[in-house]
């Protein structure tokens, strides 16, 4: 499971309106005129789930919007990892079947539930007459909406709710302080936003809304000297939460002149997340794709790899975390100089993928690796002696 761009997630807060429902409201029921998929799912129908540990998660989403086709993974993930723990998920667009249907056909890893809102009327319900999507909520089984928000702050936030750390009345203080936030962001009242940002993460150290704001703030202001000893103090505070060191290589992507710190976080990640190969894994593939030319980071790269490689061959591993193992292999070896090693595991990732719209890209990257083997070939043919 790759991880979603950061500068993408900064776009979205700076643009994020009001909502029509929020955290703390009362669930609209869904107004759906087809279920393409693992349906039909009911939330809030004038009576309560018999499952009192049921948890729905509800996306607004469209096949037209990169970040919802780029959260695809995630909700997969969700879905198994919670799915014995009463999780529910469903998602919900305003397209038409036929564009909808031809979707879900590239993509048959999708486990949860696929709807057509019937007249918008979900989707208005819930959005208003926001365009801004993916949107989520985490609906309880009372019907109520305990969270709203963005892909990015997803994992971590059923996290907390399966590991009992999260407070619903909690996060409804938090909404309304993040509400005022955005309010004051797009004032330019910058001091109120420091001062804000810095309430919501005394109460919630993790919380991505304000840090992400904050992060924007300082970087518009073209001060990453500001935006880095904030994300650095960040991390002083919550130094268990793996998104912020991923929050870090995207920054020094964006700003080379910290490129030495690439080390230290690459070796923090090592020692603090040892025994989550997903993690390092997904380190590894951001040392080798945002920093190509870079020796220390490919050193790094290879150690979070190699660390994880064990998931590739656990056949009780989620298909989607042994293909991201396999493929972060194959790249390896590609850096390494291993053509033909290459090759194969990308072969296997293909494999694995079985025809999906993910198998086509794998395809690509194949094609890829084949034409660099040839011409390794072409090249050392010309250069022999007597050539």
């Amino acid at each position: 499971m790759k991880r979603i761009s950061f500068i993408l997630m900064l776009c979205a807060m700076a643009a994020t309106p009001v909502l029509a429902l929020q955290t703390g409201d009362e669930s609209a029921p869904l107004k759906t005129n087809k279920w393409l998929l693992n349906g039909p799912i009911a939330i809030n129908k004038g009576r309560k789930d018999k499952n009192k540990n049921a948890l729905f998660l509800l996306e607004l989403w469209g096949t037209w919007s990169p970040q919802s086709r780029d959260a695809i993974p995630l909700l997969v993930y969700l879905q198994n990892k919670y799915r014995s723990k009463g999780l529910k998920i469903i998602a919900i667009t305003r397209e038409t079947e036929d564009v909808v249907a031809d979707f879900l056909k590239k993509h048959p890893e999708i486990n949860y539930g696929i709807a057509l809102d019937d007249k918008s009327q979900t989707t208005l319900k819930y959005l208003g007459e926001s365009r801004l999507l993916p949107r989520f909520y985490v609906i309880n089984a009372n019907g109520e909406i305990i969270w709203d928000g963005e892909a990015a702050d997803l994992d971590s936030v059923m996290r907390k709710i399966y590991s009992g750390k999260y407070s619903p009345e909690v996060q409804q203080e938090i909404s309304r302080m993040q509400q005022e936030l955005e309010l004051q962001m797009r004032r330019g009242m910058f001091e109120k936003v420091k001062e804000l940002s810095d309430r919501i993460l005394k109460i919630d150290p993790e919380n991505g809304p304000a840090m992400r704001m904050r992060m924007f703030m300082y970087e518009n202001q073209r001060r990453p000297d500001l935006a880095w000893n904030f994300l650095s103090k960040c991390i002083k505070e919550c130094p268990d939460y793996d998104r912020f060191y991923f929050i870090q290589l995207d920054f020094i992507s964006r700003y080379p002149d910290y490129r030495k710190n690439i080390k230290k976080i690459g070796e923090e990640v090592l020692k603090r997340f040892k025994d989550q190969p997903n993690i390092l894994n997904d380190m590894g593939w951001g040392l080798l794709t945002r920093f190509p030319d870079d020796v220390g980071a490919l050193d790094l790269a290879a150690k979070c790899i190699l660390q994880s490689k064990c998931v590739v061959h656990d056949e009780k591993a989620h298909i989607g975390m042994r293909v991201a193992c396999l493929n972060s292999m194959a790249l390896l070896y590609y850096r390494s100089g291993m053509l033909e090693k290459a090759l194969k595991t990308q072969q296997e990732v293909t494999e694995m993928l079985d025809g999906s719209a993910s198998a086509e890209k794998s395809k690509n990257t194949e094609a890829y690796y084949k034409k660099a083997i040839e011409l390794k070939k072409q090249l050392s043919a010309l250069n022999k002696p007597g050539s």
